[in-house]
């Protein structure tokens, strides 16, 4: 019988990585992203109740600055458990649910009945098309940034299968579907530092450069910390190789 939390939180260690994170960015943060003005960032969140815990230590590493919580940026599969081996899918917390528990957190508005809405897990073609619109929400973030907008960063915390896609393609510069010849892997609590550029007046003239992949200084040195960047192990191969493969064939 499978057995399987819909929506879990964070473990004993996964706790001690937020910690860990959170007195990072409070006091090493200008060693991460050199002359940022980090007091201008976003933090932008999953609503999966293990990114919601790492995102409230991230924000009070900035004395509780407010927290964007976006619906489609949950993890592959999505929001699910099984039950006598029958796969049921839960809607995940809802927008009152998530400001009650999180006070400075904003829920986008059409999270009044959760998040998930699928009738089961979400399918692999399912999830690399909604990280396909991700990206592009990514975009248009920074196409339709107001002048008077001083923000000079986005602090996403998302899900290593969500990050792998968008990041590739990000890379590649294709759709996440056609991404499938590697993969980007991030230990828990790992730090990416992607920049976006973009020419308004031509916006499919897209630049990306990535400044590091997976930084984990805030864990070490205590190795034990190290979670979750092991690709058989942690069913990477498993999750994009072999799925992606079949998805391309339908």
């Amino acid at each position: 019988m499978k057995m399987r939390e819909a929506d879990c939180g964070l473990s004993t260690r996964g706790l001690c990585q937020a910690d860990r994170l959170e007195e990072y960015f409070r006091n090493r943060i200008d060693r991460l992203v050199p002359n940022a003005r980090v007091n201008t960032w976003k933090i932008i969140s999953s609503p999966m109740y293990r990114c919601l815990l790492t995102s409230k230590s991230i924000s009070s590493s900035f004395d509780n600055k407010e927290v964007s919580v976006l619906p489609f940026l949950f993890e592959s599969h999505g929001c699910y458990r099984y039950e006598n081996d029958v796969c049921i899918a839960e809607r995940g917390y809802t927008k009152n649910e998530i400001e009650t528990l999180f006070p400075h957190f904003k829920c986008s508005d059409d999270m009044s009945e959760g998040w998930f809405h699928l009738p089961t897990r979400e399918t692999h073609t399912e999830y690399l098309h909604r990280a396909e619109r991700v990206v592009d929400w990514m975009w248009n973030l920074l196409l339709n940034r107001k002048e008077d907008d001083d923000t000079e960063g986005i602090i996403l915390v998302s899900h290593g299968n969500l990050m792998n896609a968008i990041i590739t393609s990000l890379i590649v510069g294709q759709a996440p579907i056609l991404c499938t010849k590697g993969l980007v892997t991030h230990y828990n609590t790992g730090i990416s530092h992607l920049k976006l550029f973009v020419e308004k007046n031509h916006p499919q003239q897209r630049f990306t450069t990535v400044q590091y992949l997976n930084r984990v200084n805030h864990l070490l040195p205590d190795t034990a910390l190290l979670t979750g960047n092991d690709p058989f192990k942690d069913h990477w191969v498993q999750e994009f190789l072999v799925p992606a493969a079949e998805s391309l064939e339908t």
